[in-house]
């Protein structure tokens, strides 16, 4: 069986596209969409380069 991500490179996660990210479910869901208003989207952390996830 091969991985679903087999084949694609990896992307960084930069603060745009955690945006990006965030922007179309919380715009389909009222309750998300009160919780990015009210607080913002999730922090963006920095963690040492092959720090298990």
């Amino acid at each position: 069986m091969t991985h679903p991500t087999a084949g694609h490179r990896r992307k960084r996660l930069t603060r745009p596209r955690l945006l990006e990210g965030v922007a179309a479910p919380a715009a389909a869901d009222p309750q998300l969409r009160r919780v990015v208003s009210r607080f913002g989207p999730p922090p963006l952390w920095t963690r040492e380069p092959g720090a298990a996830a």
